[in-house]
């Protein structure tokens, strides 16, 4: 929970970055120079709230209970499956952004970090 939260408020941070450096020096070419910090902060924090949703994977897996199976392919298979993915999925978005061509563009960066966010929210409000 304090990772899923830190990985929210880095991505949100991310978009306030990307928005004072559009509003202010516009789309220079320097910008990924700029943001990389901010980038790299948001995908460190991503990395590890992705590992948690490994090691909670690989658990119910290595254990042979039967409940922590069940409510795992609950959690993937059920309802809410799709959000269950998408949240685990969205850390990726912000390690897209180290990806020089895409991060030397901050319009993307902030979309990917938007997406990010809102994939992490829906965990929140629709589970």
């Amino acid at each position: 929970m304090i990772t899923t939260l830190a990985h929210l408020l880095t991505c949100l941070a991310l978009i306030a970055v990307v928005i004072y450096r559009i509003t202010k020096f516009g789309t220079a070419p320097n910008a990924y120079r700029f943001l990389l910090p901010f980038i790299s902060a948001a995908a460190l924090v991503g990395m590890i709230d992705f590992y948690l949703y490994c090691m909670e994977f690989f658990v119910a897996w290595y254990s042979g209970a039967r409940y922590q199976l069940d409510a795992m392919e609950y959690r993937l298979t059920g309802p809410y499956g799709w959000v269950y993915v998408s949240r685990a999925l969205a850390p990726w978005l912000t390690v897209a952004a180290l990806i020089p061509w895409i991060g030397k563009r901050p319009i993307v960066v902030a979309v990917l970090a938007l997406a990010a966010a809102g994939a992490i929210s829906l965990m929140h409000f629709w589970s």
